[in-house]
């Protein structure tokens, strides 16, 4: 009888860690991106002489629910930011010498394909570029800075 009893009890704690498997594999596929994964096309390329510049990004469209990340020269600088035409994201980039590049990837396409957002940037007060940068799961989408 005993050993039924524990034997029992292997079986329904087999049975809850086999539960919570799932659980943890979705807890881990949000994890933060560590590489663009998707082909990049640049918009444009731009020069700055200042090295500081604050960036400014929105939902370029209708607020759909758009998730991106943004990375700066290949490492993610925003992870999972949820696209909204009131709540702008504002971030600081400090240029390396040389060409610097800015890309948005897609995490999602909301509900209305492609992620648009407005991209603004500032060398101190002055705005310097509005983009609208697109991207879906199959390609990003981004700017170049030489400094």
């Amino acid at each position: 009888m005993k050993s039924l009893i524990t034997l029992t009890l292997i079986a329904i704690s087999a049975m809850a860690f086999a539960q919570e498997q799932p659980v943890t594999t979705a807890t881990t596929a949000t994890a933060k991106p560590v590489a663009i994964m998707r082909p990049v096309t640049y918009l444009r390329t731009l020069t700055s002489r200042n090295r500081t510049l604050r960036a400014e990004m929105y939902d370029a469209d209708q607020t759909d629910g758009d998730v991106v990340t943004v990375f700066y020269n290949n490492k993610p600088i925003i992870s999972h930011f949820t696209l909204d035409h009131k709540r702008k994201r504002i971030f600081q980039i400090v240029l390396k010498k040389g060409m610097n590049s800015l890309v948005m990837q897609a995490e999602n396409e909301g509900t209305t394909p492609p992620n648009t957002a407005a991209l603004y940037l500032y060398s101190g007060k002055k705005l310097i570029r509005r983009l609208v940068l697109a991207s879906d799961l199959k390609q990003s989408q981004g700017v170049k800075i030489k400094y």
